[in-house]
């Protein structure tokens, strides 16, 4: 296939220098991609660090399976994607290098990098997506560089891993599909693999199934498909949701059909209602403050657009559904949107065939001004931590802290849940009943409140060793700021 796909870039005209540049932004892709898996640690949403690293905790012996959220006791969620990293971190675990915040790191290169190979298929798939030369070079350039896009790959959440499947899956059923109807040449076993690739993505998140249903549909209608191709498209989906069971064997013990547990409880006996519930402009609305201004004011109007000129792009038939069945069911999260994300690029090239000359011109001043949004976002985003508080954790691991006094709120329980996978089984967290009490306690303190932490400060016995603020800052409390603010502080009191 490498070989077709070489000649007929070629026979389309794509010259040695187009091949070049890509080749160029691929690596600069593939350098921001490290660095933010590198710095941004931490989770950004709980089901990441929930669904995804204590299930592997367990497993690892860094928590019980008793504490696992409600999903596991329902059998509810595919245990493909931890049982992806415990292989992965095996090794390292045998070679020493068992410390949660290095093997945490591990997890965010090994999404990014996935995440890096969509990117690289969806750039090729570019190349047969647009017909002019300025058209696929900005089509490489904001697949590289769209501000959001390295952060969501560095994510080892089940959005980004079935995200970076998913594009992968679509991008090669996009290139098979234009040597097909140019030479006719393809092995159609290529499909069993595509299928494959596109039943992955399903076992890391379920409601991927809709949007590979209907990329199949597409195949069907306008793809240059036999019955047999069709077939194997659909085996290769099947084959990878089968070896999902043996796998969810491993993870709960017993035999079990995770998916089917999941449509069960959540639609069946509807405890996704459970859940925060929004209207059914909900995304459109919450795109427009989500994704940064001016933007939003670029990107969303770009897919409404699109989605409404190109009825039959694949593109459509692979992200539309998704929207659709989401704005359908009441319980809603921005984060359902993540999947998609990542061919906002395409989208926004599309726009220079769709709109008239005449209104892009226009608009050129505003294309540039979120260009150099963008970049700056881009900065920002690149050494930004999701979830800050990590910090304060690989503080106490790195330190051998063994006891940790405090008050009101455990700094290893959110949402009444234990965070025990960047725990040590040494740390003991001792509950003081008041602040009156904590405050004649010796050794670690943990406070969260800023009017709390700054009496800490004027005790001459005690020493801040970690906050979530800079330390300076506390000192610039105009307007009594801090004493409003909860953020973490960890003192050493004499």
């Amino acid at each position: 296939m490498y070989q077709k796909l070489s000649k007929l870039l070629r026979d389309i005209s794509v010259e040695n220098d187009e091949i070049y540049f890509l080749r160029k932004w691929l690596l600069i892709g593939l350098g921001l991609h490290v660095i933010c898996a590198v710095f941004s640690t931490g989770f950004l949403h709980f089901d990441e660090q929930w669904q995804i690293l204590e299930f592997l905790g367990a497993k690892l012996g860094k928590t019980t399976f008793d504490v696992l959220p409600w999903e596991y006791r329902f059998k509810m969620r595919s245990w493909t994607q931890p049982g992806l990293y415990y292989l992965l971190f095996k090794p390292f675990i045998y070679l020493g290098i068992d410390n949660p915040f290095t093997l945490a790191t591990i997890a965010r290169l090994f999404s990014s990098i996935i995440g890096w190979v969509s990117i690289i298929l969806v750039s090729l798939a570019a190349f047969f997506l647009f017909d002019k030369k300025i058209e696929r070079m900005w089509a490489i350039r904001l697949l590289c560089i769209t501000y959001f896009i390295p952060f969501i790959h560095a994510r080892p959440s089940s959005e980004a891993l079935s995200s970076s499947f998913f594009l992968t899956g679509l991008s090669m059923l996009i290139i098979v599909n234009v040597l097909e109807k140019k030479r006719n040449e393809i092995s159609p076993w290529w499909l069993l693999i595509i299928g494959f690739i596109m039943g992955l993505s399903f076992t890391f998140r379920y409601q991927m199934g809709f949007v590979i249903l209907f990329t199949w549909i597409w195949y069907i209608i306008w793809g240059k498909s036999s019955v047999i191709k069709i077939a194997l498209l659909a085996l290769g989906v099947v084959v990878a949701v089968l070896l999902e069971i043996p796998v969810d064997r491993w993870g709960y013990g017993e035999w079990t059909v995770a998916a089917w547990n999941y449509l069960d409880q959540n639609i069946i006996q509807d405890k996704a209602s459970n859940f925060p519930t929004a209207p059914w402009y909900y995304f459109i609305t919450k795109s427009f403050t989500r994704v940064v201004l001016p933007i939003s004011l670029l990107v969303v109007p770009a897919w409404l657009i699109f989605w409404f000129k190109r009825p039959k792009h694949p593109v459509t038939f692979g992200t539309l559904p998704l929207v659709l069945i989401h704005s359908i069911i009441a319980a809603k999260a921005f984060r359902y949107l993540i999947p998609i994300a990542p061919l906002t690029p395409i989208v926004l090239v599309e726009m220079n065939k769709i709109l008239p000359a005449k209104y892009l011109q226009k608009g050129l001043w505003f294309l540039k001004l979120c260009l150099v949004v963008n970049c700056i976002l881009l900065i920002g985003v690149l050494f930004r931590s999701a979830k800050s508080v990590v910090g304060m954790y690989e503080f106490v691991y790195d330190n051998k802290i063994t006891l940790i006094n405090y008050t009101e709120e455990n700094p290893y329980t959110m949402l009444g849940l234990p965070l025990n996978f960047y725990k040590s089984k040494l740390l003991e967290m001792k509950y003081i009943n008041n602040y009156e009490n904590l405050e004649n306690q010796k050794g670690w303190i943990f406070v969260s409140k800023g009017d709390r932490i700054l009496a800490f400060l004027n005790q001459n016995q005690c020493v801040l060793k970690y906050s979530s603020y800079p330390q300076f800052t506390l000192k610039l409390n105009y307007f009594k700021w801090a004493e409003r603010s909860r953020f973490w502080a960890l003192f050493f009191c004499e």
